[in-house]
């Protein structure tokens, strides 16, 4: 396991990860050294397609949360592989609408480094364009 001291000297400007679709979507992804993952959509990550973010280091996500970047409904799910850690959380019809994970399931939360399991899962009823947010302690 890398140490956390390894990444105190992450740049202001983060450190790229790398980002899997299993189908069409574009996006970005920084992790920065005050515990933030940052994941923007730069085209629409499609309906009933997942998003998965490789994790250089070992790290517990401990919220999550979304900004609405259009005005189209969609659902999102955080999940450890295919296991959920979060409920369905609805993006409303809200250009800018803001929405957080009520709760994070602890048993599913921790990633090992040079995990690929960290996935951002859209639903079936809509497309999503937007920025998540992830809160995460460095294990």
């Amino acid at each position: 396991m890398k140490s956390i001291n390894q990444f105190h000297l992450i740049p202001l400007t983060g450190l790229d990860l790398t980002l899997t679709f299993s189908g069409t979507g574009a996006g970005t992804a920084k992790l920065y050294s005050n515990g933030t993952l940052v994941v923007i959509a730069t085209t629409t990550f499609q309906a009933s397609q997942t998003c998965t973010i490789t994790i250089p280091v070992a790290l517990t996500v401990t919220d999550v949360r979304s900004i609405h970047k259009d005005s189209t409904e969609s659902k999102w799910t955080i999940k450890n592989n295919s296991t959920a850690i979060t409920s369905l959380i609805v993006m409303a019809a809200v250009n800018k609408d803001i929405d957080r994970a009520i709760s994070i399931d602890g048993a599913q939360a921790d990633f090992v480094e040079d995990d690929d399991d960290l996935v951002i899962d859209i639903d079936a009823t809509g497309a999503a364009l937007a920025k998540w947010i992830f809160d995460v302690n460095f294990i």
